[in-house]
């Protein structure tokens, strides 16, 4: 990795992560593009309420793609190749075990979790359609959370991005074939994505092991080192909370939403937040560019390449923010259509919480690449603060805006809660650099 040529780097290890996530994003939306105008407003509210457990699966899948990915880095870029081939070896392990664990609390509580949202008969039984199939691939869920991140941060960032697009491109068609051809509804939509999660995995594998490198794990890279996995779990547990803030939130809306309006507003609701989503992941993708070159160079002692490293991610995120916020405001009803066009209750609601929703959405971003720089030095202990913290803020907005303001109340708490918390997170990384000086001058 060339200290030397901070924007180039960045750029090479960003612009794939970036693309990766948005295809990853966009995979996300095509499910809700197709459910959206074939089913309408129950299928947009079976496939939101189901999500967040998917995404429990998927965030503990980050935990273990970025705290591997990180440790493999570290250790790369120290130069100790064999105990990076563990570390990959080991969170390939964690893929399987994990994925089938995961797949199985997919289908063991998928009644049960709708239900504690208040979902109605029909929006219960296309979300247990919908989660009974996501559990039955949940290795191929797993995978598809992990295996990217690992041919990432091996230093293949382009391929990564190859495996995911190819895996998006299968689920486009098939969603095509299962739902709107053969009438599957929710059924159909995890199976096309399921699919697409198999392709991007083969293709990832086929990188990882299809020719000889310094990295490419032997046998014994397999074997399990209960310390090496507690290493890889610690380094990712931020992550994992960051992924499960995203299932915790949405949850969480679509249980306020459901007592106090109705399954409309949930629809809305995940109208509005494919776009919070897509942002949310554009963050996470120049986080995932962000992250090897934070955990290489600090590794190599490389202080001024860090925090160029940490500049570059800081202004891409919240100037990409602000542009699309702008564009959101101006023109909702551009960006609803794409989900609905036949419903004018359901285009008015989503169109109302885009503008209450999302104008804060930019704080988000910087909040996320804060908490990925302090894990990516390794230090857990703040990353985890303000993970916890970006989730547990929300909690009195959550409880005490809708009472006064009732289902307005429920739009406005993110936004609040972004308002409070930035400054105190931007202030935390401005003390931390601080102090880093004093014990490190930066060279000129």
């Amino acid at each position: 990795m060339d200290s030397t040529r901070i924007p180039r780097t960045f750029l090479i290890y960003t612009l794939p992560a970036v693309a990766a996530l948005v295809v990853q994003a966009l995979n996300m939306m095509i499910d809700g593009i197709f459910i959206g105008h074939v089913m309408g407003t129950p299928g947009l509210s079976g496939i939101y309420m189901a999500w967040p457990l998917v995404g429990v699966v998927l965030a503990v899948g980050t935990m273990i793609g970025i705290g591997g990915g990180a440790q493999l880095s570290m250790a790369n870029g120290a130069g100790r190749l064999p105990l990076a081939r563990r570390y990959l070896g080991l969170s390939l392990l964690l893929v399987v075990t994990l994925g089938l664990v995961g797949g199985i609390f997919l289908i063991l509580c998928r009644e049960a979790f709708l239900s504690f949202q208040g979902a109605p008969d029909e929006v219960v039984r296309h979300g247990m359609d919908y989660l009974f199939v996501r559990g039955l691939g949940g290795i191929s869920v797993m995978g598809a959370a992990v295996l990217p991140l690992l041919v990432r941060n091996t230093g293949a960032p382009v391929r990564a991005t190859l495996a995911m697009f190819a895996g998006v491109l299968v689920n486009l068609v098939l969603d095509y074939v299962f739902i709107v051809e053969f009438g599957w509804g929710l059924a159909g939509a995890a199976a096309a994505t399921v699919a697409g999660e198999a392709v991007s995995d083969i293709a990832c594998l086929w990188f990882l092991f299809g020719r000889p490198t310094a990295l490419r794990p032997r046998l014994k890279d397999f074997r399990i080192r209960l310390g090496r996995i507690v290493q890889i779990l610690v380094t990712g547990f931020t992550s994992m909370i960051m992924y499960l803030y995203m299932s915790f939130v949405i949850m969480l809306h679509n249980y306020l939403f459901m007592r106090l309006g109705s399954e409309v507003q949930v629809a809305a609701f995940a109208i509005t937040d494919y776009y919070m989503a897509f942002y949310y992941l554009l963050g996470e993708g120049i986080c995932g560019g962000m992250q090897p070159l934070v955990s290489y160079f600090h590794g190599a002692g490389e202080r001024r390449a860090v925090l160029g490293t940490l500049r570059l991610a800081m202004m891409s995120i919240f100037g990409l923010g602000c542009a699309l916020v702008a564009a959101l405001l101006i023109v909702p009803e551009v960006f609803v259509a794409l989900f609905t066009t036949g419903d004018p209750v359901l285009s008015a609601a989503a169109e109302h919480g885009i503008r209450l929703h999302l104008f804060t959405m930019m704080l988000e971003g910087l909040i996320i690449i804060v908490a990925t720089y302090f894990q990516a030095i390794g230090d857990a202990r703040r990353a985890l603060m303000i993970a916890a913290a970006n989730m547990l803020v929300q909690l009195p907005f959550l409880a005490i805006l809708p009472r006064f303001l009732g289902t307005d109340g429920i739009w406005l708490a993110i936004p609040a809660a972004n308002l409070l918390l930035a400054p105190i997170v931007l202030v935390m990384l401005a003390l931390h650099l601080r102090r880093q000086d004093r014990l490190v001058p930066a060279p000129a």
